[in-house]
């Protein structure tokens, strides 16, 4: 994120914004004839063209804006914030998939939904941004310093919550939260069931979905990692009885009793000991899982009602 690229694009919004009816103008003028079919042609081209490029030049505009840091310390905000946790080397990969053409990361599927039932969601930013990613406002720690401040923010914040993710960074943390008693604030969402995951982000990347991506990625900055993306799509979204095993495993090594599988869209909390408990399972919307974690942090909260099955239950016979 550099100052130079934001003065570029904002350039280059202007330019559009301000030159396409020019531009347009000129173009009908140039196929304005006699015949009354001609000027309709030329009213069209201006009146679609100039939209078009006045549309770009406003979109480009608002994109230039993500090229700056954020302003102020997004983990001092006043009030309650929501520490959001994730892998940066896959914080990008969709958790809720409607078609090739649209999809939305994690943050972009919760922050309205946080923002308005708990507090600000905020986050430390990955150092490979260009941009801001849209969801969490994010501080830029140094490699150095990044635990302090994870360890800093998530004792101020309401509560935590996190996404399936197998990196070292994300054991730490969860190890952490587990010795400081945080994980009593933790709360692990798994993606919600789509129907049509398979046929959009499977192993076939069709086309569509591959143009869709590389679009994706131009938006959110990826520049290096946009051939891949062209050639092969963005990561694979994969089914949650395929990763689970492994973050159980990792869960189990940070001080966690996670239970078996609990399905997707399932919304899990930790008591005192770290054994997980399913708070709500199936959820679809971001309203269903901040129903789950409101509940949950009320002052009286019910007790829970689903206990996240063991494995050894599990396939215990009947």
């Amino acid at each position: 994120m550099t100052a130079s690229l934001f003065q570029v694009t904002r350039a280059t919004g202007y330019l559009l914004t301000l030159g396409g009816i020019p531009i347009a103008v000129l173009a009908a003028i140039d196929t304005w004839d006699d015949t009354l079919f001609d000027h309709l042609i030329a009213i069209l081209i201006c009146a679609m063209g100039g939209a078009g490029i006045v549309g770009l030049g406003v979109g480009t505009l608002r994109w230039a804006g993500r090229f700056l840091p954020p302003a102020g310390d997004p983990f001092d905000t006043p009030g309650t914030t929501v520490l959001f946790i994730r892998d940066f080397d896959t914080e990008l990969r969709p958790f809720r998939v409607d078609s090739p053409f649209h999809h939305l990361t994690a943050e972009e599927f919760l922050a309205d939904e946080v923002n308005k039932q708990i507090g600000a969601m905020v986050a430390l930013g990955s150092p490979a941004d260009r941009v801001v990613p849209l969801g969490a406002a994010r501080r830029y720690a140094h490699d150095t310093s990044w635990q302090d401040d994870l360890a800093a923010a998530a004792g101020r914040a309401r509560c935590i919550l996190a996404v399936p993710a197998l990196s070292a960074g994300t054991k730490w943390e969860f190890t952490h939260l587990r010795k400081t008693g945080g994980h009593r604030r933790l709360f692990l969402l798994t993606p919600p069931d789509v129907d049509s995951d398979d046929r959009i982000w499977g192993p076939d990347r069709r086309p569509g979905a591959r143009f869709a991506h590389a679009v994706a990625a131009l938006h959110w900055g990826w520049f290096r990692r946009l051939p891949t993306i062209a050639r092969h799509g963005l990561p694979e979204h994969p089914a949650l009885d395929r990763y689970w095993p492994q973050l159980a495993a990792l869960m189990t090594e940070a001080g966690y009793t996670p239970g078996a599988d609990p399905g997707p869209g399932a919304v899990l909390a930790f008591e005192d000991d770290g054994t997980a408990t399913i708070l709500r399972p199936g959820a679809t919307t971001a309203a269903h899982y901040l129903e789950a974690v409101t509940n949950r942090l009320s002052p009286d909260h019910p007790p829970p009602s689903t206990a996240a099955p063991s494995p050894a239950s599990e396939s215990s016979p009947a």
